[in-house]
């Protein structure tokens, strides 16, 4: 089964010899994850699907994380579902992202 993060997942950082970081390990908006992967407890990763930071649906590709409107991918796929059900075609559907 896969999983999808749907908040960014810091996860431990790179360090050279001298314990100095080099950079942080993070696992961005959508991508695919698992719990080996971001070496997670049973209880963390139990979290993460609980709370939905790590979800089996994927993230929806049409909202850009870097946007300073984002809107709430739950908000989004409420009003597809909604639109969805009131009618709107499959195309409508790619660009119905506003009340």
């Amino acid at each position: 089964m896969a999983y999808y993060a749907w908040a960014p997942i810091d996860y431990g950082a790179e360090k050279d010899e001298q314990g100095n970081i080099q950079s942080r390990k993070v696992i961005g908006l959508g991508e695919e994850v698992d719990q080996g992967k971001i070496e997670a407890t049973d209880a963390e990763w139990a979290y993460f699907v609980n709370t939905g930071v790590v979800r089996e649906q994927k993230y929806p590709s049409d909202i850009d994380p870097n946007s300073p409107n984002m809107e709430s991918p739950n908000v989004v796929l409420a009003r597809k579902a909604r639109a969805q059900l009131e009618g709107a075609t499959s195309q409508e559907l790619g660009t119905f992202v506003s009340p």
